[in-house]
């Protein structure tokens, strides 16, 4: 699996480890979708919460949203809480939550808050 492992042993995904084109060849939409669950699903090891789901106007970042919440519901775990960065509230995610951030900038808007209550 390609995932980077940080130096306190978490592991990331990042969406260039999620290569959906072979060297020279198309995959068709199964094939894409198979290898997304291969790579995305072993890794929900936990309940989790899902952090800045996209509650404006852009109706692309709404359908990517809604096909991975269809993806998570795959995984045997429960999603704990859901909020956009508008109506995030700390006090809604349990200490054991897996934590899973719609985009990469949400870190910066996140990644304070989440640091400060010792979240792992």
């Amino acid at each position: 699996m390609d995932e980077a492992q940080s130096t306190n042993g978490k592991k990331y995904l990042y969406k260039k480890d999620i290569s959906i084109y072979k060297k020279n060849s198309k995959m068709n939409l199964e094939e894409i979708r198979n290898l997304i669950e291969e790579r995305v699903l072993p890794l929900i090891d936990r309940d989790y919460v899902f952090l800045d789901l996209p509650y404006h106007p852009n109706v692309g970042d709404t359908l990517i949203a809604c096909a991975a919440e269809s993806l998570l519901k795959k995984s045997s775990y429960h999603c704990l809480y859901r909020c956009s960065e508008y109506t995030f509230d700390n006090r809604k995610i349990p200490s054991n939550a897996l934590i899973i951030l719609m985009a990469e900038a949400t870190l910066g808007i996140f990644g304070r808050t989440i640091q400060s209550l010792g979240i792992n």
